[in-house]
């Protein structure tokens, strides 16, 4: 949280923009504080450790799934134009993830 209020304070004064332009509000940030430090430390040790107790082949597979979630979410909550090379993209993982799984099932 430190190393992103820090970015964005050196980045908007970079642009002209005002940090408190689109920084969270004080009122929401203290109600939900323990949310951000639960993910960042819990979130983060329990992704290290599935991925450190899985096979290696089936770490790669989880940690390729990002985009695969993100960009379907992103684009109906219309957060993101659409993109044909970022939908081309997650094709290609999708289908190299079936490859993958095709090969391990082999």
């Amino acid at each position: 949280m430190v190393l992103s209020a820090a970015l964005s304070r050196v980045l908007s004064k970079s642009q002209g923009l005002k940090p408190s332009s689109f920084a969270i509000p004080k009122s929401a940030l203290r109600s939900t504080v323990w949310v951000f430090i639960l993910e960042g430390f819990l979130g983060a040790y329990l992704f290290m450790y599935g991925l450190s107790h899985s096979p290696l082949i089936l770490g790669a597979t989880l940690t390729s799934l990002a985009p695969v979630l993100s960009v379907p979410v992103s684009l109906a909550l219309r957060l993101e134009k659409f993109s044909f090379f970022r939908s081309f993209g997650v094709v290609l993982v999708v289908v190299g993830l079936a490859f993958l799984m095709q090969g391990i099932a082999t």
